[in-house]
């Protein structure tokens, strides 16, 4: 299942001004922000899974995850999701905690 949504207007009253999303245009037109610079409420990336689960999945395995964006309509104040996206991605190894000797535990 390949979920890409790009919500252009507000999904209560129908404005397409965005409040960060304006904010941001004016940061660039000062010289504040790069150009590339993407403006958005909230930007998150992960996937879904149970905390058990996750340490026993092999290194180097594709899952399917979330890249999500969000802003406030500039009219309403309504927050939404401005881009909604499900990704892939592979496992990567945890990291190695030095001091504690095993990768993401706590030795208590």
């Amino acid at each position: 299942m390949k979920t890409n949504l790009t919500v252009r207007i507000c999904p209560c009253c129908g404005s397409p001004r965005r409040f960060f999303e304006e904010l941001g245009m004016e940061m660039k037109k000062r010289g504040l922000a790069g150009e590339d610079k993407v403006f958005s409420l909230d930007a998150k990336q992960g996937i879904m899974m149970d905390d058990s689960k996750k340490r026993i999945i092999p290194v180097g395995i594709t899952i399917p995850g979330f890249d999500i964006k969000s802003d406030i309509c500039a009219e309403c104040g309504c927050m939404y999701a401005t881009e909604l996206h499900m990704i892939e991605g592979k496992t990567i190894a945890a990291p190695l905690d030095l001091q504690k000797g095993a990768p993401n535990t706590k030795n208590n």
